[in-house]
């Protein structure tokens, strides 16, 4: 297999899997290597809570107690 080669030779990708692809300019392994999201956001940074201030964050935490119960429809929250 090589760079050039169609994404339809990868294993697991079918007709439609090709479809999407196709609609997102991919088309051969090297497009799917060079494909990256339109907005990528970095969770890496870990900040205490201390340190916190408005906007994105990413904060490592332990849960103690998680409740959850029914609404509408039988949907579950947790």
């Amino acid at each position: 297999m090589e760079l050039t080669s169609l994404v339809d030779e990868l294993a697991g990708v079918g007709p439609e899997l090709v479809k999407r692809f196709t609609n997102l300019g991919v088309k051969t392994i090297h497009d799917l290597i060079n494909f990256f999201p339109r907005r990528y956001e970095d969770y890496s940074d870990i900040t205490t809570i201390e340190h916190i201030k408005p906007g994105l964050v990413t904060i490592q935490a332990q849960i103690k107690q998680a409740k959850g119960h029914y609404v509408r429809r039988g949907l579950h929250i947790t």
